[in-house]
């Protein structure tokens, strides 16, 4: 359900940057407009699919959660992807992009 609900988020992205001078007249520019709704579906299928959980273990029968288990399991679902991402950006990405900026984000230090 969170590839249908990102799909027309990609695909608004994709009008947006293929269509550089903002003119949103035609029929495919206002789809791409409309196509935002997915970015609130996406979030609350993901604020719902991160909270479950807790909620079984609150309001259900399952034993208490690992907070450590569950971190790990986040950390080892989400880094592998963000690291790719950010060799990809800052390999091919010419507008600033430097290694010691790599380094500064790959330690998430970005903002100091």
């Amino acid at each position: 359900m969170r590839a249908c609900a990102a799909l027309p988020v990609l695909v608004s992205h994709a009008y947006d940057f293929t269509h550089l001078t903002g003119t949103y007249s035609s029929v495919p520019g206002h789809l791409a407009i409309a196509a935002s709704w997915g970015v609130c579906i996406f979030f609350a299928l993901t604020g719902y699919l991160i909270f479950l959980p807790f909620a079984r273990h609150f309001w259900g029968d399952r034993p208490p959660l690992r907070y450590g288990q569950y971190a790990l399991n986040r950390a080892l679902r989400i880094l592998p992807i963000y690291y790719v991402v950010l060799v990809v950006y800052t390999a091919w990405h010419r507008d600033g992009a430097t290694w010691s900026q790599f380094g500064r984000f790959a330690a998430f230090w970005q903002n100091y």
